[in-house]
């Protein structure tokens, strides 16, 4: 009988999601932003043209309604509190942002839709929508229900929109490099050119991005060169000229595990370059995309299902203490058996108690007064409570 619990368990899911979702997908939840793929340019920007300073809108474009108590608890709060409310954003004219910037490129991973940007002196940025792209994440035909979309919708509200800004005044204080992201509201416009189709008109994170030379950003170490991981990894076998400095790296690290960001695949980094003295080569991370910081993922369904998935096991309430460190690093397990090998306890405990030193109280209130009030007064208590109790237990 115990081998036919997984199946009776997806078996009551599948029913349970139909029950509860049927009524707000037959009312439709579909995104407001739609978007077409013909690369057309389009012959005017009525939004763009009103060179607007700023203006007040959802986080996404996806509609956010309110959960009854019955969902609440199956499926789980969430973030939901902070998509729920409009904000002002700055509106981004990128022909004049950082003195003019032209797109050169289409990214994005599963989820997310960005563009690359680059300044006339040739420093590349990153646009990145908030609103995630539920038909890249789900396979077809699956992407087409309307059930499923609204199940992927829904937990993607468990990621926290505006934790990147907290972050760099931490990074700072415990000296690991960072973006500094920014929430810009970007309209359609000239300079997205033909890819106006499938971007603007919503609400982006936009920062640095770790490529080529940034030596005037102390946040990226003055980097005359970055390389990626699988670059780095190349080089490592080649020869030992090339070094790691893993204290840097296990810092870096034990930051990831005190916010919450559980998804550092070896994508997710950049690596500084800096030539010693002998003619080596010392190779720092950069972190990017902080989407996962603080993320909320709760709700029974979650719960219930997570024994059974290595997914959904990572995917928990940002809450102290950490429960479970393997699954808090089950993404990063080959990138930590691949730079954080040589080190001792004690080194692992010295990066704890710096980290523990220098993110002070201060430094914590500083980081979340970034945050706008509103998303402040119904978010940030409980991550300041849960954020200083796990530094507390770093070392742990």
């Amino acid at each position: 009988m115990k081998k036919q619990y997984p199946k009776l368990i997806l078996i009551c899911f599948c029913l349970f999601t139909t029950l509860v979702c049927f009524s707000q997908i037959s009312h439709g939840n579909e995104t407001v932003n739609q978007v077409s793929t013909t690369g057309e340019i389009p012959k005017s920007f009525p939004l763009f043209d009103k060179q607007l300073d700023s203006i007040e809108q959802f986080v996404i474009t996806t509609p956010v309604k309110p959960k009854s108590r019955f969902q609440l608890f199956m499926l789980g709060e969430h973030h939901q509190s902070v998509y729920l409310n409009q904000y002002k954003f700055s509106v981004l004219d990128l022909s004049s942002h950082k003195g003019g910037l032209e797109v050169i490129k289409k990214g994005g991973g599963k989820q997310t839709n960005s563009l690359r940007l680059a300044t006339n002196d040739n420093k590349e940025y990153v646009m990145r929508s908030i609103t995630k792209d539920v038909t890249r994440g789900i396979p077809y035909p699956f992407n087409k229900m309307a059930l499923v979309t609204y199940l992927f919708r829904d937990n993607y509200l468990g990621s926290h929109p505006f934790a990147p800004l907290t972050i760099p005044t931490m990074a700072d204080a415990i000296n690991i490099y960072h973006a500094n992201p920014s929430l810009y509201f970007i309209p359609k416009q000239p300079k997205l050119d033909v890819y106006n189709d499938l971007f603007g008109n919503e609400v982006y994170i936009v920062e640095e991005r770790a490529s080529k030379k940034w030596p005037e950003l102390a946040s990226f170490g003055h980097a005359e060169k970055f390389v990626s991981t699988p670059d780095l990894t190349e080089k490592l076998v080649k020869n030992h000229h090339h070094h790691v400095d893993q204290n840097w790296v296990a810092r870096s690290r034990l930051f990831d595990v005190l916010i919450g960001d559980f998804d550092r695949h070896d994508d997710q980094w950049r690596w500084t370059v800096t030539t010693l003295a002998n003619g080596d080569k010392s190779y720092r991370p950069v972190p990017r995309d902080r989407d996962q910081a603080f993320s909320k993922y709760d709700g029974f369904v979650i719960k219930l299902l997570s024994p059974y998935n290595a997914l959904l096991r990572q995917l928990t309430d940002y809450e102290e203490p950490v429960k479970n460190f393997k699954w808090a690093t089950y993404n990063s397990r080959h990138f930590d058996n691949n730079f954080l090998n040589e080190l001792s306890l004690e080194e692992w405990k010295k990066e704890a108690a710096f980290i523990q030193a220098k993110l002070t109280d201060e430094v914590i209130t500083t980081a979340f007064s970034h945050l706008p009030p509103k998303v402040y007064e119904v978010s940030a208590p409980k991550i300041i409570a849960s954020l200083k109790a796990r530094r507390a237990d770093l070392q742990n």
